[in-house]
């Protein structure tokens, strides 16, 4: 069985050393989807409970990622703004590629002692633009 959770955050962001538009900050309403392997149910017939992964990694992604700015950690152009935002520095530039990586890594580790196993992740920085990447 797969379970299927989707969550929503805001978000800013700018690429670094990017030839274009996405060089200037800028905001995106970005949607995750997150896809998790079950092998059985219990006795009343769940796999786990959609209030737990709703609790755990939804209140995890609006603590640690919504409303923030999205930064590759080694930008030094928004220095200025350190204390002044709530500023998430990612190994790399905050592409959709980018973010989808560390939200597997940090609801990998979330997750570690359930009995589900994430399989992959999908992040919508547009409507019409998304990156899946298996976990």
């Amino acid at each position: 069985m797969i379970i299927h959770y989707r969550h929503y955050f805001d978000a800013a962001h700018r690429l670094a050393g990017y030839d274009g538009l996405c060089a200037h900050v800028h905001g995106h309403r970005y949607v995750v989807e997150f896809k998790f392997e079950v092998a059985c149910v219990n006795e009343l017939g769940i796999s786990v409970d959609f209030n737990d992964i709703k609790n755990v990694v939804g209140s995890w992604i609006d603590r640690d990622w919504d409303h923030t700015l999205l930064v590759n950690a080694l930008d030094q152009s928004l220095s200025v703004l350190n204390g002044a935002q709530r500023i998430k520095r990612l190994n790399g530039n905050p592409t959709a590629e980018n973010i989808a990586v560390e939200m597997a890594m940090g609801v990998s580790k979330l997750i570690a002692d359930w009995p589900v196993t994430l399989k992959s992740v999908i992040v919508w920085e547009t409507p019409d633009f998304g990156v899946e990447i298996e976990a």
